[in-house]
This record gives structure tokens, sequence and C-alpha cells, in this order.
């Protein structure tokens, strides 16, 4: 089992997302709490950024996939992304059990990006 994992959550997901994962126990920064980053952050800032401080990204812009295969061709790491797409309207207690069954995995980002399926 892998266990938890930190993560970025970018701006995307609601406050009540955020609320219940924060309230399980998680590891959970938001990309407009991050100094450096914030809001408008471009997609290979905030690669860089989760790459180096270790955190899987959390987003439900289907167009991240595309910068996450770009990075990854460079040769670059990253430690995992989630992606939840939009029109699947995922709610926060479907997006923390889909996070917790990912933690009990071995290797639950060995293919770098899971997405969460529709309820």
């Amino acid at each position: 089992m892998a266990g938890r994992f930190r993560i970025l959550a970018d701006e995307h997901w609601s406050r009540g997302h955020i609320k219940a994962i924060r309230s399980a126990g998680w590891e959970l920064v938001r990309l407009v709490d991050i100094g450096e980053l914030g809001q408008g952050t471009s997609d290979p800032q905030l690669l860089a950024y989760c790459a180096e401080h270790g955190y899987v990204w959390m987003t439900t812009d289907q167009r991240a996939q595309a910068h996450i295969a770009r990075w990854m061709k460079s040769g670059r790491a990253l430690p995992g992304a989630v992606i939840a797409v939009q029109r699947h309207r995922i709610t926060p207690g479907r997006l923390l059990r889909f996070l917790e069954d990912l933690a009990a995995e071995d290797a639950p980002f060995a293919g770098v990006i899971r997405f969460v399926p529709p309820e």
C-alpha cells in the first residue's frame, strides 16, 4: 500500500471538495494559496512546482493531460495527477473515496495520470 500523498489542487475545485479532503486528514494545498504561483499559473509552471515539492496535481481541466504528456515526454518526473472530467460532476464524497482508494494501491501513479470515474 502506497499510502496518502500530498495534493496540490488547482483553482477549479469547489470549497466543498477542498474541505472534504482536508477534513479527512489529507495534506492539500490550493494553488491560490501558494505565494509564488496563484490563480492563472501556467500548467508547465504548476508541473514544475509539483515535481519539485512532491505534490500530486488535482484538476478538472482536461487540457492538463496534454501538458503532462509533454512534460513526461521531455524526461521530467511528476509524482502524479488526478483529473476529474467536469461534466461528470464529481461530488466531494466521491472524490474523497477515489483518493482513499488510490492511497490503498501499491503504485497508484505508475501511469502518472488517474481519472476520477463518473458516479
